[in-house]
């Protein structure tokens, strides 16, 4: 069921709630990109976890703006940017984590992860584009960060309890709740579409990242860092609020 349009000024907004979940991941997102915290440190990790934030917040503002809210107006084709920035977002999410683990991964496994992730992200355009479906768009993304970053942030943290991989991991698994209840068509009400209830969690999920990327250590080689217990990585996320 879809959400009823409402007019502002006259002008009508298709999927209202959708659009403005939409918008105000992309503002978070945003806040992620520009935040000093992350301008502040050098290296590699840094720069592209602050590229995901960026695709990811030029992704969703155009999911909400062009994808939802003047859908009618433009045609289903204009999805493409919004869906096309997403999957650059992730791709950069998996260049970090490749950062971030190099320590612990050899350089031919970093090497081959490199070259499939890149395949992989120009093979899920080549279908998106050519099918205008959705469905290759979380098949890229379920494989950039269920398999590659999670499955890189995992060995860092067995290895050295980095408090950023610990975030990063909850801010996967806030992202397939999302996703579980995207693909369920979860809604509470008319007015509340599953897609504005999956971007409420996708949201959080962006949150969580930036926690991770905040947090994240600038290196693998080293000592390993404290452990950091969940009640303190719970205190740490309302601080942050």
């Amino acid at each position: 069921m879809a959400e009823p349009d409402i007019y502002l000024l006259g002008i009508r907004i298709v999927d209202p709630a959708a659009s403005a979940t939409d918008i105000a991941v992309a503002l978070l997102c945003l806040f992620a990109f520009t935040s000093s915290a992350l301008r502040g440190r050098p290296g590699e990790i840094f720069r592209h976890l602050r590229w995901y934030f960026l695709f990811m917040s030029v992704g969703t503002l155009l999911g909400g703006v062009i994808g939802h809210a003047f859908i009618y107006a433009l045609g289903h084709m204009f999805k493409l940017p919004g869906w096309i920035a997403s999957m650059v977002g992730v791709y950069f999410m998996e260049r970090a984590s490749l950062s971030h683990s190099a320590g612990l991964v050899s350089e031919t496994t970093r090497r081959i992860l490199s070259t499939v992730n890149l395949l992989t992200l120009f093979l899920s355009v080549a279908f998106t584009l050519a099918t205008l479906e959705f469905f290759y768009v979380q098949i890229h993304t379920v494989y950039g960060l269920a398999l590659v970053v999670l499955g890189l942030e995992s060995l860092v943290f067995s290895r050295t309890r980095d408090r950023g991989s610990l975030w990063i991991m909850t801010a996967i698994a806030t992202a397939a709740v999302a996703a579980l209840l995207f693909n369920l068509r979860f809604m509470l009400s008319p007015v509340l579409s599953y897609q504005a209830i999956s971007h409420v969690f996708i949201g959080f999920s962006i949150y969580f990242f930036y926690l991770g990327a905040r947090n994240m250590a600038a290196a693998t080689g080293g000592a390993p860092a404290s452990a950091a217990p969940a009640d303190e990585l719970a205190a740490t996320a309302i601080e942050e609020l």
